[in-house]
């Protein structure tokens, strides 16, 4: 018990340590300008996510019709060909 809860930390603190690392290369390489364009670009496609949601709403939304103005279609009959 002891063991795993050892190599459980060893295993937590390096994660932690690879996931510092791999973001100070990350920033010490992307050039500013890749970064804002890349910033801008998750804005965009933001703002285009919530257009399209509120279209999706306002296509599902009920349309309320008045049962007075809706006609009734007429009865028919199917009749079976003697024949």
């Amino acid at each position: 018990m002891i063991r795993q809860v050892f190599w459980m930390g060893v295993g937590a603190g390096l994660g932690l340590w690879g996931r510092r690392k791999t973001i100070d290369t990350v920033e010490r390489y992307v050039p500013p300008k890749v970064a804002n364009t890349v910033a801008r670009s998750a804005r965009t496609l933001g703002d285009e996510l919530v257009k399209a949601q509120k279209r999706r709403l306002n296509r599902d939304r009920p349309i309320n019709v008045d049962s007075s103005e809706t006609t009734k279609a007429p009865k028919t009959t199917v009749t079976r060909d003697p024949a």
